[in-house]
């Protein structure tokens, strides 16, 4: 196969896990398929040698200029006066359309991946090729989601208008597309609730890492000098929440009887208050990205997870943490859609005084850390490993040409295209 895809920002480093999706996906796809890509980023300042280092055997690669504030700041507007998602316009470029429109063109595509809903208008430009959009979530839901949890009513209703457009989104236009791809059963159910004629699959998140990586990275020592490792999307205010309560509660009552406990944060776009709170802490560093996510983790003797709400299914950083045989102790949101046994693959908490106790039993306990390790570094080959889950994209995007091809026939199911 040959496939173009369309990526909202340059995948390496995978430093989040939207781009982590993506750069497995084309380690594994790369080495069996023609694969180029065309991303947003801004030239010279996008580390395309490390991408060849990593990814040799990827095509061509076209890096597209972002859009200025100031486009962002007027297609918000007018998105919004047109009843669309404002946030499509921080990824709507002429340029953009126009590269793609040119390389489908000529350059005889199987297929064309589009990655989250942002990129999804990009589908008209495509010149009707087999087209698989993965926004891994359904957004919408994940909207919905945020905003029942939300504390304040101002940001419950911001969250509540997005989810509303970006369901009428959803609702007009996935249809049009060979195939969506979403992380979990919960999202392909809802997806279908908004248009039963869309073609929607699940093909979980993969680790990236073999089914054997635990068995080829040390196990951490015994040590004074603990280290807890937390991730995650701190820019979302919600979500940023669950990691206030543990700075706040659980932080300050763990330090007081680990004394060398050093806490680590990894998460883009955190907010200067948040930023604020977290220096108030001599024993937290914080890091806007990292350059090694693994060597990151492998430097960790517990993973800590803290989101309070998210979207549903697996997430990139437990299933890599579990995969490399660390313990990981998240909310039922970080352990969503994962087939673990809380205690024994890793530790799940509901309320602060859970989360203290048990990072407390885990700081505890090297001998629990250990098993914990293996027992989540079993279940993470088993399931999340690039051998279990890279032949199910690729067999995704081989129905995707199928089913184009039966729709090219069928006065049944008439070509559609994204819709405005």
């Amino acid at each position: 196969m040959r496939i173009l895809f369309v990526l909202p920002s340059f995948p390496f480093p995978p430093g989040d896990g939207g781009s982590a999706k993506v750069f497995n996906i084309l380690k594994f796809l790369s080495e069996r398929h023609e694969c180029d890509l065309i991303c947003f980023g801004e030239s010279g300042r996008v580390d395309l040698a490390g991408l060849r280092r990593a990814l040799p055997l990827v095509g061509k690669v076209w890096i597209v200029r972002p859009p200025s504030w100031i486009s962002r700041l007027l297609g918000a507007c007018a998105n919004l006066m047109c009843l669309r998602p404002p946030s499509f316009a921080g990824y709507s470029s002429n340029e953009m359309a126009n590269r793609i429109d040119a390389e489908t063109r000529h350059r005889g595509y199987d297929a064309v991946h589009l990655d989250i809903i942002n990129m999804a208008p990009y589908q008209r430009y495509c010149r009707g090729l087999p087209s698989v959009h993965s926004p891994n979530d359904a957004t919408s839901l994940l909207y919905l989601r945020l905003s029942d949890d939300a504390s304040s009513m101002a940001t419950r209703l911001r969250l509540r208008a997005a989810s509303f457009l970006l369901a009428r989104f959803e609702r007009k236009n996935y249809a049009g597309f060979s195939k969506i791809h979403v992380v979990s059963d919960q999202d392909r159910d809802y997806l279908s609730g908004l248009r039963a004629d869309a073609d929607i699959e699940v093909v979980p998140i993969t680790s990236g890492y073999s089914k054997d990586i635990a068995t080829t990275v040390p196990v951490r020592a015994a040590s004074s000098n603990l280290v807890v490792t937390v991730c995650g999307n701190l820019g979302d205010a919600v979500i940023a929440e669950g990691f206030r309560d543990f700075l706040n509660y659980t932080l300050p009552a763990v330090s007081a009887v680990k004394k060398g406990l050093q806490v680590r944060v990894l998460g883009r776009r955190v907010g200067a208050s948040l930023l604020r709170e977290l220096r108030k802490h001599l024993n937290v560093e914080y890091f806007a990205w990292v350059d090694d996510f693994k060597e990151f983790l492998l430097a960790s003797d517990v993973l800590l997870l803290p989101d309070r709400a998210g979207a549903p299914g697996p997430k990139t950083r437990t299933v890599q943490a579990m995969a490399l045989g660390r313990s990981v102790l998240g909310s039922t949101t970080a352990f969503d859609g994962i087939p673990m046994i809380n205690g024994y693959h890793g530790a799940c908490y509901t309320t602060q005084e859970e989360c203290r106790d048990l990072l407390l039993r885990l700081l505890d306990d090297s001998v629990l850390r250990v098993s914990m390790g293996i027992a989540a570094a079993k279940l993470a080959g088993d399931e999340y490993s690039i051998e279990s889950v890279g032949p199910q994209y690729e067999a995704l995007y081989m129905r995707a040409i199928k089913s184009h091809l039966a729709r090219e026939h069928s006065s049944v199911f008439p070509r559609r295209g994204i819709q405005s």
